[in-house]
């Protein structure tokens, strides 16, 4: 899975959350294995430019909104 389909799969998940059909601790559990694969394609992309990458966490996923 690329970095893109988990944003989406990530979207999607917040959605259900904001609509009710999830609760939000089993919607973070759901979220995790795609925040991983965020975080893992960020801190490739960082290393390359040789920048610091700050992992992106549940909490601050459902602030944006992703």
């Amino acid at each position: 899975m690329t970095a893109m389909e988990a944003q989406q799969e990530l979207s999607h998940i917040i959605l259900r959350v904001t609509t009710g059909g999830l609760e939000y601790d089993e919607a973070k559990a759901m979220a995790l294995p795609f925040l991983d694969i965020i975080n893992k394609r960020g801190a490739e992309i960082a290393k390359k430019h040789k920048r610091r990458y700050r992992p992106m966490s549940w909490g601050y996923a459902c602030r944006l909104g992703v």
